[in-house]
């Protein structure tokens, strides 16, 4: 009989309740690792924008360069208009790579707050789940030593 005590004591005790935590400790994590992993998919598609903006205005600045090379000395109006389109292109892609790079460092500072933060609340979840462990593990001590104790009484 205090078999089946026990068996019930530790289900109502222990078993639920541990299930409860586990449940609770998994959705904190599952947030914080939603949030890392949004960051983290952001910061690569900027990377890779950051990538093609870069191309972009290597291309620009290889345009101007080739135009430059072509000689000025035979310029007329055409060939000046078309100098000053790929120089404004070029400062173009040139400001738009810039803006590329900030938003890309924005982005990885982000980033690094929320795996930081990720981490700390990690630690602390791993912090209270010994102290968990250590407060059930003494529970289902003192739940089997009444049984053992109740055993010896009755022999």
């Amino acid at each position: 009989k205090a078999h089946g005590g026990l068996a019930v004591d530790i289900k109502t005790q222990l078993a639920a309740p541990t299930a409860e935590f586990m449940a609770q400790q998994r959705a904190i994590r599952k947030s914080h690792h939603t949030q890392v992993e949004k960051q983290m998919k952001a910061k690569h598609a900027q990377e890779v924008a950051v990538f093609k903006m870069k191309e972009r205005s290597d291309a620009r600045a290889a345009d101007v360069a080739r135009l430059q090379a072509g000689g000025m000395a035979n310029a007329n109006d055409k060939t000046r208009i078309k100098m000053e389109k790929a120089q404004l292109a070029a400062r173009g892609a040139d400001q738009e790579y810039l803006g590329g790079t900030e938003k890309l460092h924005e982005l990885h500072q982000k980033w690094v707050e929320d795996w930081t933060a990720a981490c700390r609340e990690c630690q602390v979840l791993e912090e209270k789940r010994i102290d968990y462990i250590r407060s059930h593990l003494w529970t289902y001590a003192n739940l089997f030593s009444t049984v053992c104790v109740a055993d010896d009484e009755a022999r």
